[in-house]
């Protein structure tokens, strides 16, 4: 008997239309395997560029909070200055939505690699914490380092195997190419060592936490290198973390200033690596941070302002 000529006809347009619905499925699973990776690579470089914006926000803001402290520092605010004790011990201050973490040093409270005398710079390795023996031969071999082309000996030239520079030294950095300095923290050294004293005195109302551990209060037979008044603030380092505790980002930035005597205002006399004073500062993580008047204090009350609303 003969079939339907309608019936196959729908039959057949049945199957070319099942079969483009597979087609075009098919075109559309290899348009989505192609296009899917680079629609993931978009959304992770977007992701990774706002947290990096977010991340430079803050490393800004750090600098800006270094700076207004610096300003601070250089107008001898004396209620800022005794806030921040300049003794490197970190204290931690609300500003607005933001925590922060300064630390600050008065460079004459630490033994300046190129003007201190030998029995300071000993001192400083101890508080670094070498023995006594240890001490006593880095000390002399950082005398020879500094001291003009003759000085030293087999000694020093065995501790600094890379030679010895017969010049002042330019950061305190230098000291890793002394033995057995290789494995110690920038922050360590930070804290105890500098260029930025200048002077062959430390200040004893200065001292970092190391140093006042193995040094007198006073000047002594054995320590005459102890300032019985106290140095003017000259040089200080100002390092500052600024985190954002909603969003979990934090910002780092430190440096070294100098404040002229004669003159109002400061000058930056070097950045300092990030976070390489406040990573390595012993810090009282227990403790809360303290109201925004305080960084009203430290900061001025326009910054502390101005921060509120960052």
């Amino acid at each position: 008997m003969a079939g339907n000529p309608a019936s196959d006809s729908a039959g057949r347009g049945e199957g070319v239309a099942g079969f483009a619905l597979v087609a075009v499925l098919l075109f559309l699973l290899i348009v989505s395997a192609v296009i899917t990776p680079f629609v993931l690579a978009a959304r992770t470089d977007f992701l990774l560029s706002s947290r990096q914006y977010l991340i430079v926000r803050q490393q800004m803001l750090a600098r800006g909070v270094a700076q207004a402290i610096a300003r601070q520092i250089a107008g001898r605010d004396t209620v800022a200055i005794a806030e921040l004790k300049l003794d490197s011990e970190p204290m931690r201050v609300r500003c607005g939505p933001h925590d922060l973490t300064i630390v600050a040093q008065d460079q004459a409270g630490l033994a300046d690699l190129n003007t201190s005398p030998r029995g300071l710079l000993e001192a400083g390795f101890l508080a670094l914490g070498f023995s006594a023996g240890d001490a006593a031969n880095l000390a002399d071999a950082a005398v020879a380092y500094r001291s003009p082309q003759g000085g030293g000996g087999g000694g020093a030239n065995r501790l600094v195997p890379a030679g010895l520079k017969h010049f002042p030294f330019d950061a305190i950095e230098e000291l890793y190419e002394f033995e057995g300095m290789a494995g110690m923290a920038p922050g360590t050294l930070r804290r105890v060592m500098t260029v930025y004293n200048r002077s062959a005195v430390i200040d004893p109302d200065a001292y970092s936490p190391a140093l006042r551990r193995v040094l007198p209060d006073n000047p002594t037979s054995r320590h005459p290198y102890v300032s019985a008044a106290p140095l003017p603030l000259v040089y200080a380092m100002v390092s500052v973390e600024v985190v954002d505790p909603d969003l979990g980002v934090r910002g780092y930035w430190g440096g070294y200033f100098e404040f002229p005597e004669a003159e109002a205002g400061f000058k930056l006399m070097e950045p300092a690596s990030d976070s390489v004073l406040l990573v390595n500062a012993p810090r009282a993580l227990s403790e809360p941070f303290v109201a925004t008047d305080e960084c009203a204090a430290i900061v001025g009350p326009g910054v502390a302002n101005w921060l509120a609303n960052r």
